[in-house]
């Protein structure tokens, strides 16, 4: 008997005997399909085999089909470490932070510098 493939997975082939799970940071949130989705910019899956993404914390970001948030998300800078909701600072006056900025490369206004990197 033939059975579509489940949610989070998909099958290439349709001679194909099994199914394939979606890799990590992709997702498949219907049955029977031939592919996966990538992850959307500012979403994110860890593990394979997932029905749908999710959203980074607050104050990250994600490029799309990507399995973390390893960016602060636009208007704050990483001031140290690995990007999360503590790590990711609010941007300071008198300067810009697009998205992955770090304290290294804030973008200052004329006149004003950094204390330190």
């Amino acid at each position: 008997a033939c059975l579509p493939s489940p949610i989070g997975s998909f099958i290439a082939i349709s001679s194909a005997s099994s199914y394939d799970l979606c890799r990590p940071g992709q997702h498949q949130s219907k049955v029977g399909q031939v592919r996966c989705d990538e992850c959307f910019e500012g979403n994110y899956s860890a593990y394979q085999g997932q029905q749908s993404c999710l959203k980074c914390p607050a104050r990250t970001h994600s490029a799309s089909g990507a399995t973390v948030c390893s960016f602060c998300a636009d208007g704050y800078y990483l001031d140290r470490g690995e990007a999360s909701e503590a790590n990711c600072r609010e941007c300071p006056r008198n300067a810009q932070c697009p998205a992955g900025t770090t304290l290294r490369t804030l973008i200052l206004e004329k006149n004003y510098w950094r204390l330190s990197t």
